[in-house]
């Protein structure tokens, strides 16, 4: 057997056993406690295999389940990176401020023709939204409706 680990107290693996009695058998956060205290008897690197890790996850876990066991949870990720750049998107900004009929659609296009850069559809609506600009359509009109009597009805309302 390895050397024993000098993380890995025997305060940390009653911790995480009474974690396991609150939790119950089940979840991923369960699954790093029976980890954390199966390493006690059987070593990291040997749990690590088993538990299909590194030695490095399990060790980062037995350092975060001595701050505390809300520290198990899965951590937020870095995020996805922008394709358009902050000046790239204050022109779109520009584009929509000037021309308000500007569609989804063109707003694509004029991307891809003046930046070279190829976004979907739904990229462009989230870049949209997140300049608080909204894609507003107008409500459809019926080709017998008359003009005259739709004055006529709102004057009356």
């Amino acid at each position: 057997m390895a050397r024993a680990s000098k993380l890995l107290t025997e305060e940390i693996v009653k911790q995480a056993q009474k974690g396991l009695e609150t939790l119950g058998q089940n979840g991923m956060i369960a699954l790093k406690l029976k980890a954390i205290i199966s390493a006690k008897k059987h070593g990291l690197t040997t749990v690590a295999d088993v538990f299909g890790t590194t030695k490095a996850t399990l060790i980062s876990w037995i350092k975060r389940m001595d701050e505390s066991l809300e520290q198990l949870n899965i951590q937020p990720g870095r995020g996805r990176k922008s394709v358009l750049g902050l000046e790239e998107e204050m022109t779109v900004k520009d584009w929509l401020s000037s021309n308000s009929q500007l569609t989804i659609d063109q707003v694509k296009i004029k991307i891809e023709e003046e930046m070279g850069k190829y976004i979907g559809r739904s990229t462009v609506h989230r870049l949209m939204k997140k300049l608080s600009f909204s894609c507003i359509t107008p409500r459809p009109k019926h080709h017998k409706q008359d003009a005259e009597t739709l004055q006529e009805a709102k004057k009356k309302s």
